[in-house]
């Protein structure tokens, strides 16, 4: 098993493919994103959004998981990154970043870090589609190297100066339902400011 190539990015669980259809069917957000190259999945891991949009591009700090998501596609789509430097991309390369199960697995100060260089990646009015899990999914997976409860006010404060917040909604479930399944999420959708 390959090291990281740098000791704050996450390390991925392995998954299981029904893991990934459940995840697939259960991400109404993530199918409604438009299907394009102009699309990175950020902190990919093992790569379910490439079931959803096989056009997505995607950046990962784990060998593992990019040395597996390249072998599965003809063009190496998976970059590798350390996501406390520069990303290896252009200025305004994307129209939208997902960040699905990745904020949650940094401090604020590295959010804040995280957050500006997806701001100089994004195209003018792009999107930031955060997916964080709610307390109960939170403090279930800390084995999985969860650092920071990420709720609206850590958004808010990690969006200061960059983006508007334009929707917070939880997903699958409604709140009241969801705080008792481990797998709802939090949604946050960002829009770049210029």
């Amino acid at each position: 098993m390959s090291e990281h190539i740098a000791p704050n990015t996450p390390k991925v669980d392995k998954t299981t493919p029904f893991r990934e259809k459940v995840k697939v069917l259960l991400e109404k957000t993530a199918r409604n994103i438009p299907k394009s190259h102009r699309v990175l999945d950020f902190g990919c891991g093992y790569g379910f959004y490439f079931q959803i949009n096989p056009l997505a591009q995607g950046v990962d700090g784990d060998p593992d998981c990019v040395n597996l998501i390249n072998a599965r596609y003809k063009e190496k789509k998976v970059k590798l990154a350390n996501f406390m430097q520069k990303l290896p991309y252009g200025n305004g390369e994307f129209d939208f970043v997902l960040a699905h199960d990745v904020f949650e697995h940094f401090h604020l100060d590295e959010l804040k870090l995280i957050t500006s260089e997806i701001h100089r990646i994004l195209d003018s009015k792009g999107k930031l589609i955060i997916w964080v899990p709610n307390e109960k999914g939170f403090y279930f997976s800390m084995h999985a190297g969860h650092k920071l409860y990420v709720t609206s006010k850590e958004v808010i404060e990690i969006a200061e100066g960059l983006f508007k917040i334009q929707e917070n909604y939880p997903e699958p479930f409604p709140r009241s339902f969801g705080k008792y399944f481990v797998h709802n999420k939090e949604v946050f959708i960002l829009e770049k400011i210029d």
